[in-house]
């Protein structure tokens, strides 16, 4: 098992989200931190589009060796 990490711009315990729009990658907090539905609407860093980020995934990963 390795641990590696999506993109070296961000800390490894980052929560990346991927604009659908502009394709511009940001770290925010991981919904599962918010009690309503709010991580929805975070706007995009770069189009400023509201609502067309994905859900998002972890910075670090474990990669199995085979």
């Amino acid at each position: 098992m390795t641990i590696k990490v999506r993109d070296a711009r961000f800390p490894n315990d980052a929560w990346l989200r991927a604009c659908q729009e502009c394709g511009n990658v940001q770290a925010t907090k991981s919904p599962e931190v918010y009690t309503t539905d709010k991580w929805r609407d975070v706007k995009c860093n770069k189009c400023k589009s509201e609502g067309s980020l994905d859900y998002g995934t972890p910075n670090e990963y474990v990669e199995d060796e085979d």
